[in-house]
């Protein structure tokens, strides 16, 4: 895709669909927990693990 060769318009239509994948994957990001700490993923391994 060049960017340089494209109009005013296509430029527009590119940036909203930027928008959109951005939105899409944040609200992706946001159904994991930020606040996890690396304990809080050691137990939740060997919790999941301890089941086989």
């Amino acid at each position: 895709m060049n960017i340089e060769k494209m109009s005013y318009e296509e430029l527009k239509a590119f940036a909203k669909e930027l928008m959109r994948e951005n939105e899409k994957l944040k609200s992706k990001v946001d159904t994991y927990s930020v606040d996890m700490t690396v304990e809080d993923m050691e137990a939740q391994y060997k919790d999941y693990y301890s089941q086989y």
